[in-house]
């Protein structure tokens, strides 16, 4: 309860009121993980929410169990699968236009804890200079251990979840601090994608969260992981089914986007090298264990990326560049290739899957 004055100046309790949520779920043909997800979302025990269910062009039958399941969720319905970040982004517009207060971006193979929403919502609005914040992910299969604590990034451009498979105890209670927030679970303020703008489309999935964290910290805000809120995840299950070699191609191509984006003029030229080091050794590698649809991936995003080199630098050398290079400190640059984590176990994934 708050106490305010009424017009004639005697003080009266009025209720606080409770910042509205809207949570969106992308779904593409997420009939095997749909239900634990909006399930526990449910169980919430945060008061002003709303789920936003957004589909990226199903054909599995999803959208209608959900329809049919669960009447109080609200859908929106995509044509085609339009990636993650295009389908978060009609999710965020048209909760932007509903008059959401938050936005929590989440996966569809999660778990969510009945206290998360609270508990990020809390912290938000006592830190008012946090932009966006995730809880700690756990693995689904393994709660004790890390999915994510953050974004990090390389030398080389390739992004990784900082702490992946660590126990979840090391990372401690307090609230962190981080460079990046993963975008399988991310609590961001409206008002923020006003001033930041939403996922960058050209990265289609893949580091597009990179990329939108060092936009909002551009514009003065910070990112925080709030480890006493907690989201299981099923890490890439929503992704492994017929997408190895795009995986690849992408996590490849998007390497070198966030190097020409954001680096420092001064990194572009260590880190663009590292990057084509790192793409022709995936290359290889997937040669010799007889996958070449996943070493003609690596390849033709090594080629993307050199597509991209002189446009890139001429736009940056001549300051017309849309984007302005962040502090190397956001960067992991002592760090050339990133440890097992995100881009990584993505790549391993696919290589079980030719």
């Amino acid at each position: 309860m708050t106490i305010r004055e009424d017009d004639e100046g005697r003080s009266v309790q009025a209720q606080a009121t409770v910042p509205l949520v809207y949570v969106v779920v992308l779904n593409f043909n997420g009939l095997d993980v749909n239900d634990t997800c909006i399930t526990s979302l449910l169980a919430s025990d945060y008061t002003n929410y709303k789920i936003l269910f957004v589909d990226n062009g199903s054909s599995d039958g999803s959208v209608e169990l959900i329809r049919r399941d669960y009447p109080t969720v609200e859908f929106l319905e995509n044509r085609e699968n339009l990636f993650f970040a295009a389908g978060n982004n009609r999710g965020i517009e048209q909760a932007l236009r509903q008059g959401a207060d938050y936005i929590f971006i989440l996966n569809n193979d999660t778990r969510v804890d009945s206290a998360c929403l609270s508990t990020l919502v809390a912290f938000m609005e006592q830190v008012r200079t946090a932009g966006a914040v995730q809880p700690l992910l756990c693995l689904m299969g393994h709660p004790a251990l890390i999915a994510s604590g953050g974004c990090r990034v390389s030398l080389s451009g390739r992004a990784w979840d900082d702490g992946f498979g660590d126990s979840c105890a090391s990372f401690g209670t307090e609230p962190r601090e981080v460079s990046g927030v993963t975008g399988g679970a991310m609590l961001v303020r409206a008002q923020v994608f006003r001033e930041a703008g939403t996922f960058d489309e050209r990265y289609g999935m893949y580091f597009e969260d990179v990329d939108l964290s060092w936009r909002i910290r551009r514009c003065g805000y910070r990112l925080f992981v709030v480890p006493q809120a907690r989201v299981l995840h099923e890490v890439s299950a929503t992704t492994v089914k017929g997408f190895s070699t795009l995986r690849i191609r992408l996590t490849e191509t998007n390497s070198y986007r966030l190097i020409m984006a954001h680096f420092p003029l001064w990194l572009i030229f260590f880190g663009y090298p590292l990057s084509l080091f790192f793409s022709l050794a995936v290359a290889v590698r997937a040669f010799l264990r007889s996958q070449p649809g996943n070493a003609k991936a690596a390849v033709m995003g090594a080629l993307d990326g050199l597509w991209m080199l002189l446009p890139g630098l001429l736009c940056r050398l001549a300051g017309r560049s849309s984007t302005k290079s962040i502090p190397a400190g956001w960067i992991a640059w002592r760090t050339l290739f990133p440890p097992v984590g995100r881009a990584t176990e993505q790549n391993k994934t696919a290589e079980h899957e030719d």
